[in-house]
């Protein structure tokens, strides 16, 4: 998986779980969700971290591996994940938990100082090589500065996808944005 903006012609859905994913306030989600999806494997053990009260990724990655979910906002319980009541920068888990870390736009609603303590507790509760799942809001957040904050956290990072052609954006929120992924590894 490289870098990069998601394009129209990337795999999307209309649906996950129960919740209809409508194209105008749940834009970018019908394109994260099985960008995401398809990262996982039976042996995963992972963190949706900040997943939102109803975000149906957590459900959907249930079905397929462990899944462990925190956010600072109460989420209703669920016996296809384990819910933690906590910030994502300060995980309550052990080091050295996850396989995997998703944290599915998200950064770009933080402040520096918070996204550069995410960071570091993202890499503090990954297992050696194991991978970072970011997608984030392009140009709310800063793509050489988020690289710049992984990179200084300790993550292996690829080169920033420039490409934007055919790139999916949306203007739902009053000016046109557009949806980035990226893959950090531990």
């Amino acid at each position: 998986m490289s870098d990069g903006f998601f394009k129209w012609s990337d795999e999307q859905i209309n649906e996950l779980h129960t919740t209809v994913l409508d194209p105008g306030f749940w834009w970018s989600r019908r394109f994260e969700y099985p960008w995401a999806l398809s990262a996982l494997s039976s042996k995963d053990v992972i963190l949706d971290a900040a997943c939102g009260t109803y975000h149906p990724f957590k459900f959907s990655a249930g079905g397929i591996c462990k899944v462990h979910a925190c956010d600072v906002d109460s989420v209703l319980p669920d016996e296809r994940y384990e819910f933690t009541h906590a910030s994502i920068t300060a995980l309550p888990y052990q080091d050295k938990t996850f396989t995997k870390v998703f944290c599915i736009s998200v950064l770009e609603h933080l402040v520096l100082s918070d996204i550069t303590q995410a960071a570091k507790e993202f890499k503090r509760v990954l297992k050696p090589n194991g991978k970072l799942y970011l997608t984030v809001d392009y140009p709310t957040c800063d793509l050489p500065g988020l690289y710049q904050v992984l990179k200084d956290a300790g993550f292996k990072v690829g080169a920033i996808g420039e490409d934007m052609e055919g790139a999916v954006s949306s203007t739902y929120f009053g000016r046109e944005l557009y949806c980035y992924h990226l893959v950090a590894t531990a």
